[in-house]
């Protein structure tokens, strides 16, 4: 009896975390600020998400892969605070070199990034629009924090 209590509390509470955690299942969509990005965000289970990032510029190609854990932020369902934390790597070029990024020449880069940030799901839509701010720090490659942010803009399904 107790097992059976216990097994039925288990699959409740997940079954309610699940619908706390998350507004949609997966989003596709661009990050914009100085740089167009783009951005997919998978929740994987409750209130945790997977976000891949891809970055493409003339000079320059990265990708960021974030594990992020979202909560409800001022008592509104639609709206959710999140942080995460995850890494990056990429290759680039100098502004002034105009060989391909993929060269003998690039520079390649890799460290640890982090992000916070807020996201409102407009479920009419389908659509959710976040902003966030994502520090990173390479380990390999340009030494130093780099501070970026951004706003996303997704389609949610």
């Amino acid at each position: 009896m107790k097992k059976c209590l216990l097994l039925s509390t288990c699959i409740f509470l997940v079954n309610i975390a699940s619908v706390w955690g998350q507004n949609y299942k997966t989003g596709v969509g661009l990050r914009l600020w100085s740089d167009a990005e783009i951005s997919i965000k998978h929740f994987v289970s409750g209130a945790v998400a997977v976000e891949g990032i891809i970055e493409l510029r003339r000079k320059a190609v990265g990708t960021t892969l974030l594990f992020e854990k979202h909560a409800t932020a001022f008592d509104v369902p639609e709206l959710q605070w999140y942080y995460g934390l995850g890494g990056h790597i990429g290759f680039w070029q100098e502004a002034n070199d105009n060989r391909p990024v993929f060269s003998e020449d690039s520079e390649m880069v890799a460290g640890v990034s982090g992000i916070v940030g807020l996201e409102y799901t407009i479920k009419e839509i389908p659509f959710s629009i976040s902003v966030d701010y994502k520090p990173l720090v390479h380990l390999i490659g340009y030494d130093g924090l780099i501070n970026t942010g951004a706003l996303t803009i997704r389609y949610v399904f």
